[in-house]
């Protein structure tokens, strides 16, 4: 079916109509082009472009050169070259920020010729020659995705094996379709679901922080400082606090703005170097809770009362499931007082106890917007209530 479609494009696309239909048929059937437009399929001026589309994001001008009778003489491959090169003149005098031309003919250049040709059409400023002779346009018409223009065009019909293949492309796409449109609704079904969660109150916070090797002997007290973007009089304020003493370790938490101060929390070893504590601001705080959306577009920061950076790995912050913070990444700086007390926190009794415990900070970084984007979906536990009721953060994992 090649060679007869090949031969079909000598001599039956006689109509300049039908000449320039094929041609932008096959552009949209190129998975490379978009927005393809025939400019004068009927005759007249078309400001030496037969047909414009997009090439990725650039914009491209194709012209179509076909004979009536392709016999690929050499007077006819002169003839085409001088009409191919005369289109891409214009087009540069006409379209001068145009840089990519596409030109169509139903002959065939020999190997030498059709290098040639593309030399001549680059040197007039184009970055992007594309050739589409007969044999390349008869590759295309001869894949189903081009079969309904090979019958149209042509008046070639469909083989039994070209039936199948056809099909099976159909059904193929029928499925990229529907598999398409279910991930799309599972998005949709998962971002409501996200937006919901995040406008009630917080069920449970979960801080996983990892140190490369087991800690030493030595005291240390590490917050971990979640807040929001609001005004700093009304910006609300998540705090985790791990410290250890007389090698144990002390977990607390606070939420200033409910009047919540260094509650404590039970603090667990997941292994020697992995510490994990778990706990439910919305079974404590019933008056003015605190939401995830509170913290869209807030910050976290990692203060420590040394400046040993070296010791810690890892810091994740799942707040109901969702990944809201992580780093390994951590740098000794001091937390200046303006920063502190003018910048993004207010001058606070709180904040001030805050700093003096821990007055440096290793780690800062912004907090998504969550009215625009989801955090990853990180839920560990298979029973989220009953973990959290009975606060036994160990028994699920």
């Amino acid at each position: 079916m090649a060679t007869d479609t090949a031969e079909y494009l000598r001599t039956r696309v006689r109509d300049q109509y039908d000449q320039e239909m094929l041609c932008a048929g096959v552009l949209r059937v190129e998975s490379e082009y978009s927005q393809v437009t025939n400019i004068k399929p009927d005759g007249g001026s078309d400001n030496a472009h037969d047909i414009t589309c997009l090439m990725g994001e650039n914009r491209a001008i194709a012209g179509v050169s076909f004979v009536k009778s392709a016999l690929d003489s050499p007077k006819q491959r002169s003839a085409i070259r001088a009409k191919i090169i005369a289109d891409a003149r214009n087009s540069r005098t006409w379209h001068p920020v145009v840089k990519t031309f596409i030109y169509f003919t139903n002959i065939t250049f020999s190997a030498d010729g059709a290098i040639e040709l593309q030399l001549m059409l680059r040197a007039m400023g184009f970055d992007h020659v594309v050739a589409y002779d007969r044999n390349k346009i008869a590759q295309v018409l001869d894949c189903p995705r081009g079969y309904h223009l090979r019958g149209k065009y042509l008046n070639l019909p469909m083989s039994d094996v070209e039936w199948a293949s056809f099909y099976d492309e159909c059904i193929e796409k029928a499925r990229s379709a529907a598999n398409s449109a279910i991930l799309q609704i599972s998005k949709s079904v998962d971002r409501l679901s996200f937006l919901t969660a995040a406008a009630q109150p917080i069920g449970y916070v979960r801080a996983i922080i990892r140190f490369k090797e087991t800690p030493n002997p030595e005291p240390f007290t590490i917050s971990i400082v979640l807040t929001g973007p609001c005004m700093p009089s009304e910006r609300r304020m998540l705090v985790v606090n791990l410290e250890k003493v007389q090698g144990s370790i002390r977990a607390t938490w606070a939420l200033p703005n409910s009047k919540i101060e260094f509650s404590p929390i039970n603090a667990n070893w997941l292994d020697e170097r992995t510490i994990c504590c778990t706990f439910s601001p919305r079974y404590v705080c019933s008056q003015s809770p605190m939401r995830l959306m509170d913290l869209s577009g807030g910050t976290m920061d990692v203060l420590s009362s040394t400046s040993d950076t070296e010791s810690l790995e890892q810091i994740d912050i799942d707040i109901d499931g969702y990944a809201v913070a992580m780093t390994s990444f951590f740098i000794d700086a001091p937390i200046w007082s303006d920063d502190w007390h003018h910048g993004r926190f207010a001058d606070t009794e709180f904040t001030r106890d805050l700093q003096a415990r821990v007055p440096r900070r290793l780690f800062w970084q912004l907090l998504g917007h969550f009215s625009e984007e989801t955090p990853i979906f990180v839920d560990r536990f298979p029973n989220r209530e009953r973990h959290v009721e009975h606060e036994t953060p160990m028994q699920f994992f």
